[in-house]
C-alpha cells in the first residue's frame, strides 16, 4: 500500500514544533550536517521540518538580527540603546564580528546563542525580526514538491524559495533557481549567500558577463541563481563540446522558477 504523504498544514505543524533558538550559529551549522547525513529517510518529508526550521532560524539571524550591526558605532563600540546585561553580550558581539569581517565572510562568522537572545531580549519594536511566516513555509512546502505556487508582491517568494533550494541541497542535489533576469539573480544571492554560507551550503550566480572559468566554479556549488537566458545558453553551448572537461554546466538536477510565467511562456 503506497505511503500517504503528510499534508502542507500537517509538516507546518512539525516545523513550528522544532525550536533551534537555543542553538549557537556552529550547533546551527551542526544540526544541518546531521541532517544531510541522513539521507537514507524513507522520504524528502521525514527530513522537511526539521531542516525547514532550522533554515528558519538562520533567515531570522542573518537577515534580521544582524541588521544590529548597521546601528553599532565606529571602532568596537556597540549599537546605541543597549543596556544591561544583555548590552554588555551585545556589544562585545558586534566588536568581534566587525575585527572577523575584515578578514572573514559574514557567514563564515559563527556567534553564541546568548547574542541572539539578548539582542531579541532588547527589541522592543521587532526591527530585527525576519521570521519566515507561515504563508512562505507552506508555499516552500509546495515548491519542494514540485507544484506551481501564486504568490503576490511582497509575500516572500525570494524566501519561500529559498527554504525549498536548501532542503534540496540537503538531501544532495544541485539546484538552479531561475529568475527573470541578471539583476534579481544577483541580488537574490547575495541576500541569502550568508544564509546558506553560515549552514555549509555553497551559492553562486552566472551574470552574463561572466567568462567560462568562473561560469565552471559557479556550478559547482549548491545552489546557483541565474536567468532562463544564461542557463539554457550554457547548456547549448556545453552540447557542441566534445570534451566533458571544457563544459561548464554540472548535469542538471533541480530547478525552481521563479517568476513561472515569465521564464516558461515570455522567454520561451
Amino acid at each position: 500500500m503506497r505511503r500517504r504523504r503528510p499534508s502542507p498544514t500537517a509538516l507546518l505543524a512539525r516545523i513550528r514544533g522544532h525550536d533551534f533558538g537555543s542553538c549557537s550559529d556552529a550547533d546551527l551549522r551542526l544540526a544541518l550536517q546531521r541532517l544531510r547525513s541522513r539521507t537514507a529517510e524513507p522520504t524528502a518529508d521525514a527530513l522537511l521540518p526539521e531542516c525547514f526550521a532550522i533554515f528558519a532560524e538562520a533567515i531570522d539571524r542573518r537577515l534580521g538580527v544582524w541588521r544590529i550591526l548597521d546601528n553599532a558605532g565606529p571602532d568596537d563600540a556597540g549599537p546605541p540603546g543597549v543596556s544591561g546585561e544583555g548590552g554588555t553580550v551585545i556589544a562585545a558581539a558586534v566588536a568581534d564580528v566587525k575585527r572577523q569581517l575584515r578578514y572573514r565572510s559574514p557567514g563564515d562568522v559563527m556567534l553564541m546563542a546568548d547574542f541572539y537572545d539578548a539582542a531579541r531580549s532588547q527589541d522592543a519594536e521587532g526591527s530585527l525580526r525576519f521570521r519566515a511566516t507561515g504563508e512562505q513555509l507552506l508555499a516552500a512546502i509546495h515548491l519542494f514538491r514540485g507544484r506551481v505556487v501564486q504568490m503576490d508582491a511582497g509575500e516572500g517568494k525570494t524566501v519561500a524559495i529559498a527554504i525549498a533550494a536548501a532542503l534540496h541541497a540537503a538531501l544532495g542535489r544541485r539546484v538552479q533557481v531561475i529568475t527573470a533576469n541578471d539583476y534579481l539573480a544577483e541580488r537574490d544571492e547575495a541576500l541569502l549567500e550568508p544564509v546558506y554560507r553560515s549552514l555549509g551550503i555553497s551559492s553562486g550566480a552566472v551574470p552574463g558577463y561572466m567568462e567560462g572559468p568562473e561560469r565552471r566554479l559557479v556550478y559547482r556549488r549548491d545552489i546557483v541563481y541565474g536567468s532562463m537566458r544564461e542557463f539554457g545558453f550554457d547548456h547549448l553551448r556545453d552540447n557542441l563540446k566534445h570534451a566533458a572537461a571544457d563544459r561548464v554546466q554540472q548535469p542538471l538536477d533541480v530547478a525552481i522558477v521563479d517568476e513561472a510565467d515569465h521564464a516558461l511562456i515570455d522567454e520561451a
